[in-house]
């Protein structure tokens, strides 16, 4: 009887150990492309953002740009970044990886009378914008530097980069500087080099491309990537956009989707009726749907 006792005693202390240890683990928390993958709203604002908005907002995806206002004392550090991942959102940092822009840290007011062999002349629809050769060593060189913006936006807690201007190629074939087929495997190169510098620093990295639908849809693209970004699919402002561009557009989309990519789509209609048609067609795309102003300077809520 005694031993039996002891036995029981014993088993009995190991079963109290393992409800404990069972208590004691911690919830494994859904890793950041499960969270994009099952997010139902998201939301994009770049200027004058509010973080106690952007928190209390019912998107599960945030979009908003690496600093205030683009220098690199208003760069977002890891307490604000913890505002924005509450509840599990997903905080993604708009990075314009085409351009250079004239409010950046990296910029340098010399380039305005001597600009380096790599930079465009200056955008007419974006002033302060100017595109660039992105396939230029030392442009690169500034973007992946070892403290560079990319660097310290994954250091501050973002959990992805939503690239801008992916379609930059595009201005350097109507340039003639390269032929399309070349633009397009350069920019696949340059998007395989930042995603390789992301997650070599912070494993599962997210890396969003914004239009540019046609490389995001190569194969050599699609692994590397976890989701394709539209602007003005459906709507040009409150125009009805070019049948032949939103057919182009999908086309590409589709392919993103059917890898199992998410796509986020921007339009920038603000007419109610409008609104609700672009939510539908999104929506049966199987694209996760938002609308706001094109200044992207204010909250708007995401739509349900």
């Amino acid at each position: 009887m005694g031993s039996r006792t002891r036995t029981l005693s014993v088993t009995a202390g190991l079963l109290v150990l393992a409800c404990l240890a069972t208590r004691a683990a911690p919830e494994k928390k859904p890793s950041p492309r499960a969270r994009l993958a099952k997010a139902q709203r998201w939301i994009y604002w770049l200027q004058k953002v509010d973080l106690e908005r952007v928190a209390k907002s019912p998107a599960q995806v945030a979009v908003i740009d690496a600093s205030r206002d683009g220098s690199r004392a208003g760069e977002y550090g890891p307490a604000d970044l913890e505002k924005v991942r509450r509840r599990g959102r997903v905080a993604l940092a708009y990075w314009s990886v085409g351009e250079a822009e004239d409010y950046r840290s990296y910029w340098k007011p010399a380039w305005r009378t001597s600009p380096p062999p790599w930079l465009g002349k200056e955008n007419p629809d974006w002033p302060g914008n100017y595109p660039v050769r992105y396939w230029d060593p030392e442009w690169k060189k500034i973007l992946l530097a070892k403290e560079g913006p990319l660097a310290r936006l994954i250091a501050a807690g973002f959990e992805g980069v939503y690239l801008d201007r992916v379609d930059v190629f595009e201005h350097w074939v109507e340039a003639g500087v390269l032929g399309e087929a070349e633009a397009r495997k350069k920019m696949a190169s340059f998007l395989a080099e930042i995603a390789a510098f992301a997650r070599a620093r912070r494993p599962g990295f997210l890396v969003i491309v914004q239009n540019a639908a046609s490389v995001a849809s190569r194969q050599d693209v699609l692994p590397l990537i976890d989701g394709l970004a539209l602007e003005d699919t459906f709507y040009d402002g409150d125009e009805v956009q070019e049948l032949d561009h939103t057919r182009e557009v999908l086309s590409h989309a589709r392919r993103v989707r059917a890898a199992r990519k998410q796509v986020l789509a921007v339009d920038y209609c603000r007419k109610p009726e409008h609104v609700a048609r672009f939510v539908k067609r999104a929506k049966e795309a199987g694209f996760l749907p938002y609308t706001t102003v094109r200044d992207l300077d204010r909250y708007v809520a995401p739509p349900k």
